[in-house]
């Protein structure tokens, strides 16, 4: 595979999407592939061997049309299980003015995985929040100052090992070795938001099938990632269930149901496309009962999640995404419920494409670190030389 192409593969409840770029900024999209995500459920591989043919499916569609091979990706999911912890580690440096190397740096995240660490979680994310030196907080990049001691608050993300493994597993089996694996969420949040908003505390809520994945930004950087175990085709699950009708069915009815329209009267909607072909009237007001008591729900678990990982700081405004967050009325009704400002946004793209910039842009940043080291290194070097020179 040619250095410029990158790809990424988003592994969703119901698709696996797989994008191929050539170029260094991500942007030039050569070849796009989409197959049904079987042997994929509840955020979790359920089939190891069908969840690999649906992600070879995927990957050669987008191969074909880009006329290139693949070997790797990033790989995106968004799977249940996920829990975050923000972590103080402090590192002492042994010397009264020692310059910080980036082995140091890499010393301090390494304890801060170590104290988190068990044998049932694995870390995904590693993500410096802030850095002190000398108890001066308030610094983005310590590498290069000096000082007797250096402190890291990192935000943590896992996942359940027998998870990813099994991930791992179908991703062998399908030929494709994992750049990196990455919370899809937590890159979606990362593309979309401005650095303003991150500064403020906005939180994404990303509304799959089967989970919702959670984002919140504090101060600039992660604070809370999770997911819940709650989908929009929970939705459509009650519904097929109260309304007594097939999902299929049930589904159209909610892409086209608004929340905010239903008044309070006997509107009845019809329901066509049963197995007996008659056809049936059931009051708008109980399918709007229906799916405000599954989202009552899904919000009460985002409050809980504040709650316990907040240390009293709530979000400034929630930013909800996703195939889940297409409901008609669906702002409305969270702005009602949580008393929060809530807008809808458009990623403007696949997830897949969001995975390929920000594994590309992660790229560049070590590049351009090792690069800054790199010349700091000769430029030491030769005065070294110089001084033996004269």
């Amino acid at each position: 595979m040619d250095g410029n192409i990158k790809a990424a593969l988003d592994i969703g409840t119901y698709n696996i999407n797989v994008v191929i770029a050539n170029d260094a900024a991500s942007k030039n999209i050569i070849g796009y592939g989409e197959s049904p995500s079987i042997g994929f459920k509840k955020g979790m591989v359920s089939d190891i061997e069908a969840c690999a043919k649906s992600i070879r499916a995927a990957v050669e569609q987008a191969e074909k049309m880009a006329g290139v091979r693949i070997s790797s990706a990033y790989v995106g999911f968004s799977g249940s299980e996920i829990i975050s912890t923000n972590i103080i580690s402090t590192l002492e440096l042994n010397q009264p003015n020692k310059e910080i190397s980036s082995s140091d740096i890499q010393l301090i995240k390494d304890s801060c995985g170590t104290k988190v660490h068990t044998e049932e979680f694995l870390i995904i994310h590693l993500i410096p929040r802030d850095y002190a030196v000398n108890g001066c907080w308030g610094i983005d990049d310590p590498t290069g100052m000096v000082g007797s001691n250096m402190e890291l608050e990192a935000h943590l993300v896992r996942a359940r090992v027998a998870a990813i493994r099994n991930l791992y597993k179908a991703l062998q089996r399908a030929e494709i070795k994992p750049m990196e694996l990455l919370f899809t969420p937590l890159v979606i949040a990362e593309q979309l938001l401005e650095q303003a908003e991150k500064e403020i505390g906005t939180m994404v809520v990303d509304i799959g099938g089967s989970t919702t994945g959670l984002c919140w930004y504090h101060r600039g950087k992660p604070w809370l990632t999770t997911s819940l175990p709650i989908g929009s085709e929970h939705i459509t699950s009650d519904m097929a269930i109260g309304l007594r009708a097939p999902m299929s069915v049930v589904a159209e009815i909610k892409s086209n149901f608004d929340l905010a329209e239903i008044a309070a009267s006997a509107e009845e909607i019809e329901i066509t496309g049963l197995s007996d072909h008659q056809l049936k009237r059931v009051s708008g007001q109980l399918v709007k009962k229906i799916i405000e008591a599954r989202l009552s729900e899904i919000i009460d678990l985002i409050q809980t999640s504040i709650i316990n990982y907040g240390q009293g700081v709530t979000p400034t405004e929630l930013v909800l995404v996703g195939g889940g967050s297409k409901l008609k009325g669906l702002p409305e009704f969270f702005s009602q419920t949580i008393d929060i400002p809530v807008r809808v946004a458009d990623i403007n793209g696949t997830a897949a494409q969001l995975l390929i910039n920000y594994g590309v842009q992660k790229h560049a940043k070590k590049y351009q670190k090792d690069e800054k080291l790199l010349k700091k290194f000769k430029s030491t070097f030769r005065s070294v030389i110089n001084r033996f020179k004269n």
